[in-house]
């Protein structure tokens, strides 16, 4: 479809469109609505665009729009653009940067379209989102995405160091167990026989499965105090230990196995 356009008159195909309607969009659109010859040349543009960049109308008419508004690095690509909507009729979702007079840059997606003017000149109508918030906020994203991954990517690497550390220090302290000479039985917070050494099976008579079933529903022990009496559960050592939470130290009793019905003295 052909459009020819003046500030007068528009036409679409076979449409005109209400010159008066056109100018009110024109002049209060909150987005940049520029109209280019061919050559770049400037030739009309909204009031927008002076906002938005903050130059004056005399200092932008007639200008070239590529040597104003954009860097040398990004002309070339921005020149191919702009012959491609020539000879092709439009593009759009074009997004480059402008320069403003302070020299701020502001990110700008484009629509553009090939248009006539009243003498038949073909010309480039390009319609601009000001979208620089929205790139600062998609990089403010991408950078607290990174931040977080480099966070998790650290505190799963610390777990780790620390989980081979504690495994580590689970072996040494297992093979310290097993070397000594004393007899040693560690009971889970239910008083259900935990760990224990080679040790502790020789001074009892046990066997690894028979040292597995000690509690106190099935207890195959026998307890006794230094006069003979028989212990109940609530009077063992580690019985009292686990209730108090403290170390108990220095108490002997006897313990006969109903299985290898051996009395050892303990303390």
């Amino acid at each position: 479809m052909t459009i020819t356009m003046d500030k007068s008159e528009i036409t679409m195909g076979d449409n005109v469109v209400n010159a008066d309607l056109f100018t009110g969009v024109f002049n209060k659109a909150q987005m940049i609505i520029l109209i280019l010859n061919t050559d770049g040349t400037i030739v009309d543009f909204n009031p927008f665009l002076l906002k938005l960049t903050g130059y004056t109308e005399d200092e932008v008419k007639g200008q070239n729009w590529f040597d104003m508004f954009i860097s040398k690095e990004i002309k070339s690509r921005l020149s191919d653009v702009f012959n491609y909507t020539n000879n092709k009729g439009e593009t759009d979702r074009v997004v480059n940067d402008i320069f403003s007079k302070d020299g701020s840059v502001l990110s700008v997606e484009w629509a553009n379209i090939s248009i006539k003017d009243k003498s038949g000149n073909q010309q480039i109508l390009s319609l601009g989102i000001d979208i620089t918030k929205r790139i600062e906020y998609e990089k403010l994203l991408v950078d607290n995405r990174n931040s977080l991954e480099q966070l998790v990517s650290e505190r799963t690497k610390d777990l780790e160091e620390v989980y081979y550390s504690s495994v580590e220090s689970e072996n040494r302290y297992r093979k310290l167990i097993e070397n000594l000479d004393v007899g040693i039985i560690i009971f889970s917070k239910t008083l259900i026989v935990d760990k224990w050494n080679q040790a502790a099976l020789d001074i009892l008579g046990f066997t690894p499965e028979e040292m597995t079933a000690i509690d106190f529903i099935s207890n195959p022990l026998t307890f006794y105090s230094e006069d003979g009496r028989v212990l109940f559960s609530e009077e063992l050592p580690f019985f009292i230990a686990s209730q108090k939470k403290a170390p108990v130290k220095n108490i002997i009793v006897g313990a006969s196995s109903r299985i290898s019905k051996n009395m050892k003295w303990l303390q």
